[in-house]
């Protein structure tokens, strides 16, 4: 993987985005306040329905979540709501526990995120 700021890991597309904004960071930058912004947003009403017991409309936002961090290959957090979204077409099962793993996975993408803007 292509080393940036003496990273070869990141928990989200770095390298690829890079290249497809052809090293342009301001735009790159543009894109990745939207999707932490969205993430952050999707991550809290996932959070906030599971707590409620609230389930109608979960599979939907998960479906979005699954969009947003696909555009910024944030694998983990796309795993994340892939699994939510069948399990709240399925029923409540585990979905406190996999709300927790997104919460984790999400983390950690918005930590990297920072970093990089940290770097520039």
């Amino acid at each position: 993987m292509t080393s940036f700021s003496g990273r070869s890991e990141w928990t989200f597309g770095l390298p690829a985005l890079l290249d497809l904004f052809d090293g342009d960071r301001d735009a790159l930058g543009g894109l990745l306040e939207a999707a932490i912004g969205s993430i952050a947003r999707d991550v809290g009403q996932i959070e906030a329905a599971i707590t409620a017991g609230e389930q109608a409309g979960l599979a939907g936002v998960a479906h979005r979540l699954k969009g947003t961090s696909g555009t910024i290959d944030a694998r983990r957090v796309f795993a994340a709501a892939t699994a939510l979204e069948g399990a709240a077409r399925d029923g409540p099962g585990a979905l406190a526990a996999l709300a927790a793993e997104l919460r984790l996975a999400f983390g950690e993408v918005e930590s990297d995120v920072a970093a990089y803007f940290a770097a520039n």
